[in-house]
């Protein structure tokens, strides 16, 4: 029973995720600041967090050490979490959204890999196979020449460096379902550690990567209601996703032995989700090789989840 509604709450979670990767492209073009978007939200969903996590009380019961653990790799998740969307909006901005959002969302072997390596998740002949087939799917993709974009294929930097923060921060929302004590720290509290983590990062990540001040982003962007819209919307996904889909299902498949296939679970939905919105909506067009890592990229996720 525990694999099955894991499996269901993945899925469903991926197909939710994909709002951020449509507002991550929508936000430039509209004069959105990215920073303070995601500033503002990790404020409200740090403060509801918090505020619903101590009316449940606070998790004393669960062990220092697994405590730590918890709060340590979601803080340090949220942080990662900025770099891996602030970049994914700047290739979307120059690049094929769908394409930048499919190479991202393969980070997701990272937690996979870890699973096998250090937790004994279990590794099959289909697993080595899927995992190769999306590393080709990558290489397809990266190594495409770009003549379609005014960028000159500057996007792809800015994707790969995102598809290695992405991996960080899954690698580290999954580790606190590897000790079953953690669980003591319910996932309101983990949103919560989270999104603290996301504020810290967006502030010092905007001071790094921006040549203007903070101050000059927060006065253009403060009167600008399309910024609270994305702000409070994506997280307020954000917060009933996590609280009551991912990191519960993150538990149950742990439970069920089934660890690893979380991540591979919310990135096929997730890119099967994007790929649909790419093509009904912003009317990008796929060329033979990009179809075929496409195609390769779900068809080794499916065999990672065997």
């Amino acid at each position: 029973m525990d694999l099955v509604r894991g499996v269901i709450f993945m899925i469903i979670v991926g197909i939710c995720w994909t709002t951020f990767g449509m507002a991550m492209g929508i936000a430039p073009k509209k004069k959105v600041d990215v920073g303070v978007m995601l500033f503002f939200g990790a404020i409200f969903a740090a403060l509801v967090c918090t505020l619903i996590g101590l009316a449940e009380g606070f998790p004393s019961q669960c062990p220092p050490r697994e405590f730590w653990i918890t709060f340590g790799a979601l803080f340090v998740c949220g942080v990662q979490n900025f770099f891996q969307l602030d970049l994914m909006s700047r290739a979307m901005k120059c690049g094929p959204n769908g394409i930048v959002w499919s190479l991202i969302q393969c980070s997701f072997i990272f937690p996979f890999v870890a699973g096998v390596l250090f937790f004994g998740a279990k590794c099959t002949v289909f697993n080595v196979t899927g995992a190769a087939s999306i590393i080709a799917a990558l290489l397809i993709l990266g190594l495409q020449k770009d003549g379609n974009s005014a960028s000159g294929g500057k996007w792809k930097l800015y994707a790969f460096i995102s598809f290695l923060s992405t991996g960080i921060a899954q690698l580290l929302s999954n580790l606190p379902s590897y000790f079953p004590a953690a669980e003591a720290v319910s996932s309101t509290w983990r949103t919560a550690f989270f999104s603290i983590g996301l504020a810290v990062g967006t502030v010092g990540g905007t001071l790094i990567l921006q040549r203007r001040r903070l101050a000059e982003a927060l006065k253009e962007n403060l009167r600008n209601p399309l910024m609270w819209t994305f702000a409070v919307g994506l997280q307020a996904i954000e917060i009933l996703g996590s609280v009551f889909l991912l990191y519960p299902g993150m538990n149950m498949l742990a439970r069920a032995g089934a660890g690893a296939i979380a991540y591979p679970l919310v990135v096929a939905s997730g890119i099967a989700a994007f790929e649909f919105y790419a093509f009904a909506v912003l009317r990008e067009k796929r060329n033979l090789p990009q179809v075929i890592a496409f195609i390769m990229t779900l068809a080794g996720i499916a065999a990672l989840c065997r």
